[in-house]
């Protein structure tokens, strides 16, 4: 290498691995400082913990009972990361926290697939990692960030083979195998990406290139890895088979039943908050995608196409779907990240890295004032006001239950669905939320039939609306937002 090129390639090589560090560094940014969360965080990592808890390995279980809203792959990540760091917030976001490094990882290798520089590559990989919704999803713990990094692992496979980058047959291998994951991470929506995809390919007509994609034993892989959790579960259970297929398809596409009913336009507010703090790229975004449909994309074919494709298919299946949630939207999220640095490329790159300068200034200013914002987010205490955790009535909880020497089950009731009183304290308690106020008295007097005599958890106003004879229960102990209690007689 001469000399004038190695003096060039030197500043290259120091800029890719600040990016690098800046990446490692967003994406585990105190990853476990704060407590999980209700209730989803608290589920899944409840979830995970009382698989490793029982050894069951196939069948997800939370309060003691089989829990198959999911499948279990997220669990094991999460049981991974507790084996490492321990049943905590740090160990159950571990792994969570790595799917979010790679989800960055692969925005940047797709934007250098599509031939854009190195530099405006990082910045896709920066804007993906900043963006509002992104780093909420990388930073809390549901199956959502998982399902972000194989579904981007997917479509960087399919690119390379298309654009003719790298080992063909091995990149194959992963594009299979990584939405084969998907579909074991969070069933059907795993699958999502393969509609723009094939839509692509009918527009583009690449056969020859698509042709690589396909092979009998990657595809019998693929179709291994996605089904065979559900063929054994089924097995076990042949009435599983109608709970997946009404309750986790049917009704979740054309049902409210998990009360997720949304208004048409929510995913445009969801989208529009999500990308922050980068909406100002919006206008020449939009102008850009809108040159192209009025031409037919007959100037703008390839990569332009390829990510307005992978962007509103899966947008309007979302909308058209009865269950809406801010998260689903989470894989799109790379497909924003390359159009604004693209457009940030063309249009705004010289402002913001002239030497000296207003622009600049702001710049700086701003992006001090987003790591403050997203640190604060990380190491949010259980005492702030939008915080949802009940770690402390958890301990309380398991400090009672050690001192009384008592094996007496706990039951949660009225409506009190609090999965991290379950992860913190590491017990088994036993979710009854369906037990209403009026209802309670009866299931109690049940449980006392059968010879026991249950610890009750409930929220304090559902406990006073019980009776107004206070000699019927008797409270254990109680905080502001729980209440232990017992039955009389």
């Amino acid at each position: 290498m001469s000399k004038d090129r190695q003096m060039k390639s030197e500043p290259a090589a120091v800029e890719r691995r600040v990016y690098l560090l800046l990446f490692v560094v967003i994406a585990f940014m105190f990853w476990g400082g704060r407590t999980l969360w209700e209730s989803s965080e608290a589920r899944y990592g409840e979830a995970a913990r009382e698989m490793m808890e029982l050894g069951e390995w196939l069948v997800p279980h939370l309060g003691g009972e089989p829990h198959l809203t999911k499948p279990p792959l997220a669990y094991w990540a999460m049981i991974g990361g507790m084996k490492v760091f321990g049943v905590n917030a740090w160990g159950a976001r571990f792994f969570a926290s790595l799917a979010f490094l790679g989800a960055i990882l692969c925005t940047v290798s797709i934007a250098r697939t599509f031939d854009f520089t190195e530099r405006t590559s990082n910045q896709a990989g920066l804007i993906y990692a900043t963006m509002v919704l992104p780093f909420a999803c990388g930073h809390t713990l549901t199956t959502d960030v998982f399902l972000v990094f194989l579904e981007t692992l997917g479509v960087l496979a399919a690119v390379r083979v298309w654009w003719g980058r790298g080992n063909s047959h091995a990149w194959r291998w992963v594009f299979w195998l990584a939405f084969g994951l998907a579909f074991l991470t969070k069933g059907p929506p795993g699958w999502l990406p393969l509609l723009p995809l094939l839509v692509w390919y009918l527009i583009e007509g690449r056969r020859r290139e698509t042709g690589r994609l396909l092979a009998p034993l990657p595809i019998l892989a693929f179709m291994l890895v996605s089904f065979s959790w559900y063929g054994a579960v089924v097995a076990q259970d042949s009435s599983r088979l109608s709970y997946f297929l009404k309750d986790e398809i049917v009704a979740r596409v054309a049902s409210d039943k998990f009360e997720r009913a949304k208004p048409v336009y929510f995913y445009l507010l969801v989208v529009s908050v999500g990308t922050a703090p980068w909406v100002f790229l919006w206008p020449g975004v939009i102008r850009r995608a809108w040159e192209a449909c009025a031409s037919r994309f007959a100037s703008q074919r390839g990569w332009q196409l390829f990510l307005l494709l992978w962007v509103t298919l899966p947008f309007i299946v979302f909308t058209l779907s009865k269950s809406k949630m801010p998260l689903y939207l989470a894989p799109l999220m790379p497909a924003f990240a390359l159009a604004f640095a693209y457009h940030f490329s063309q249009k705004w790159q010289h402002r913001f890295f002239m030497p000296t300068g207003q622009p600049r200034r702001w710049a700086i200013a701003a992006g001090a004032v987003l790591l403050v914002a997203m640190g604060i987010f990380t190491l949010l205490p259980d005492s702030a006001p939008i915080a949802n955790s009940r770690r402390d009535f958890a301990h309380e909880l398991k400090e009672w239950v050690e001192g009384s020497d008592t094996t007496r089950p706990i039951y949660m009731v009225m409506g009190a669905d609090e999965y991290s009183v379950l992860f913190y304290s590491q017990m088994i308690i036993h979710q009854r939320s369906d037990i209403a106020v009026e209802e309670f008295y009866p299931f109690a007097q049940g449980k006392r039939g059968e010879g026991e005599n249950p610890i009750y958890i409930a929220r304090p106003r559902r406990i006073k609306k019980l009776t107004n004879d206070s000699s019927r229960i008797a409270i254990l102990f109680q905080t502001e937002e729980l209440a232990a209690f017992e039955l009389v007689h």
